[in-house]
């Protein structure tokens, strides 16, 4: 791919950041939906590192965090998009391309989103002092890890699924042909 042109990087992270605190807008406001709008604000990183802006994405997340955070009524709703799905995007891409083995690159996934939730869970009990308890379902812990391990295989293979919806139909028509 080549180089996009300052203006259009400027652009695309902009639209990120507005598209990512919308989602997370809804997440924090909808009754119904929230996980699909968690996983939006989480996709719409993909459009940057699909391009290799890392540097991009980065600064878009960290500009995504700081606008919810003052613009969404509900914190609490922002602490996925920050404790994970902000940043997973950027490192899934990063790792896709730098670690040829896929069995290899899909673990170093997985692990890396439960060091993520672990030390998410850990600054809510320490630090927030929420009791976590009544924020989960009343189900055994082992049931509970399972279904996270469920969800963190279905956001790696989704993601890459949106990922590549984005290169084969959108990137034309947002970006043109620059190949």
């Amino acid at each position: 791919m080549d180089k996009l042109s300052p203006s259009k990087r400027i652009t695309l992270s902009a639209m990120t950041v507005a598209l990512n605190v919308l989602a997370l807008y809804g997440a924090s406001n909808l009754p119904t939906g929230r996980i699909a709008c968690f996983f939006m604000s989480a996709v719409f990183i993909c459009v940057l590192t699909s391009e290799g802006l890392y540097i991009n994405a980065l600064l878009t997340f960290a500009a995504s965090s700081l606008a919810a955070l003052l613009i969404v009524p509900n914190k609490t709703a922002i602490v996925p998009y920050i404790a994970l799905l902000g940043h997973f995007m950027i490192f899934k891409q990063f790792i896709s391309l730098k670690i040829e083995d896929k069995v290899i690159s899909f673990a170093l996934r997985i692990i890396y989103c439960n060091v993520f939730t672990a030390a998410a869970v850990a600054v809510v009990i320490y630090i927030l002092k929420l009791d976590i308890e009544a924020l989960l379902p009343k189900l055994p812990l082992y049931l509970l890890v399972l279904i996270g391990e469920a969800g963190f295989i279905a956001l790696d293979f989704l993601s890459s699924l949106a990922q590549n919806i984005y290169i084969g139909r959108i990137r034309r028509s947002l970006i043109g042909n620059q190949k």
